[in-house]
């Protein structure tokens, strides 16, 4: 397993190239070749939690599982 700052770079590289939200056994999927939700996935969210925290990435909706980065409007397509 790489360190943490590897991986934080690979969610959010991952989560920059999405063309939307991603819920955490996608964005493990791709960042971490071998992932396995069941044994993968509190690490995970330990991860995108310290990301979240960091204002780098955030819940796509309040109660929602599902991540984009901070700075990405809730529409994509930039339609209101």
């Amino acid at each position: 397993m790489g360190s943490s700052r590897y991986y934080r770079g690979r969610v959010v590289d991952r989560l920059r190239s999405a063309d939307g939200p991603l819920d955490l056994d996608q964005i493990g999927a791709a960042v971490k070749t071998d992932y396995a939700a069941d044994a993968d996935r509190a690490w995970l969210a330990a991860l995108v939690g310290l990301l979240e925290r960091d204002g780098l990435i955030r819940r796509a909706a309040e109660d929602d599982a599902s991540y984009r980065l901070a700075g990405e409007p809730d529409d994509p397509s930039g339609d209101v």
